[in-house]
């Protein structure tokens, strides 16, 4: 779980949405790997791989605050 930059998160505003406050995205990482992930708000990246579960566990101001800041390894795309 990563919170996205302040870019990144003006680049998926402009896109439209995949669902009501998601988007599917396309991750490249800072070493060029790529996989596919979700979005929620424009800011808070879940990868592929990555369980969900705390979205129903969790107020999401909480995953915001625990979330990693994505520091710029990462590249989205819808």
């Amino acid at each position: 779980m990563l919170k996205l930059g302040d870019a990144e998160m003006r680049s998926l505003l402009a896109q439209p949405e995949t669902g009501m406050g998601y988007q599917d995205v396309e991750v490249t990482r800072w070493d060029y790997r790529t996989e596919r992930g979700v979005v929620y708000n424009a800011e808070l990246l879940f990868s592929g791989n990555e369980k969900q579960d705390d979205l129903r566990t969790y107020p999401y101001t909480s995953l915001l605050r625990l979330a990693k800041s994505s520091g710029g390894e990462t590249s989205v795309d819808t």
